[in-house]
């Protein structure tokens, strides 16, 4: 899973679908090329522990599920706003999350292993969560989960905070392995782009 953070502009992005598009692609090895995480972290050393514990479906049915899809409630029903601009596909499934990330939290995130992948049973069906933030804010019971599409397939994980009504993505949950491969979710590829030469 491709995840960069631009220290400069505190901005990162998370890359939830493996990059196909020749420009992405392009970018990506460029971001590669100018990689400064190895003078914070051992990169060899970081992994997206795994574990098959069924008790997070349980964790999962403490929250709220919407009626109303991620897109609908980001758009058509004003639920909230997205802190910048999630990308989505032309059905609804989303491919990436832009946040505010600065190079602390960003390198804070590796560190507690804020990035996981939980298997689990629920509603009867195989799901995998992916976690985007520690545990406890990931599987908070406020937090509200969003159907991508009609066929309940994969969801976000949304944190609304209730000033400004800003959702924050905190995790996804899927069953569709063509579009969110775990070999792909799985494998940390971290990118620092450091204002520090």
């Amino acid at each position: 899973m491709i995840i960069t953070c631009a220290s400069k502009n505190r901005m990162g992005y998370i890359h939830l679908m493996p990059v196909n598009n020749n420009n992405l692609h392009a970018l990506y090895e460029e971001h590669l090329n100018n990689n400064h995480l190895s003078k914070y972290l051992n990169i060899e050393s970081i992994n997206i522990p795994i574990s098959s514990d069924f008790q997070y479906g349980d964790l999962l049915n403490k929250m709220r599920i919407s009626n109303i899809t991620y897109k609908q409630a980001s758009s058509d029903a004003k639920e909230f706003i997205e802190e910048y601009q999630n990308d989505l596909d032309i059905n609804g499934y989303m491919e990436g999350v832009e946040l505010n990330l600065s190079k602390k939290e960003f390198l804070t995130l590796i560190n507690e292993n804020a990035f996981q992948i939980f298997k689990c049973s629920w509603h009867s069906k195989d799901f995998i969560i992916l976690t985007l933030d520690i545990s406890k804010n990931v599987f908070h019971e406020n937090n509200i989960i969003y159907p991508f599409c009609n066929e309940k397939d994969a969801f976000a994980i949304v944190k609304i905070e209730k000033k400004y009504k800003t959702g924050f993505i905190k995790g996804i949950i899927t069953s569709r392995e063509d579009l969110y491969p775990f070999s792909y979710l799985s494998k940390p590829e971290f990118i620092l782009l450091d204002d520090v030469k």
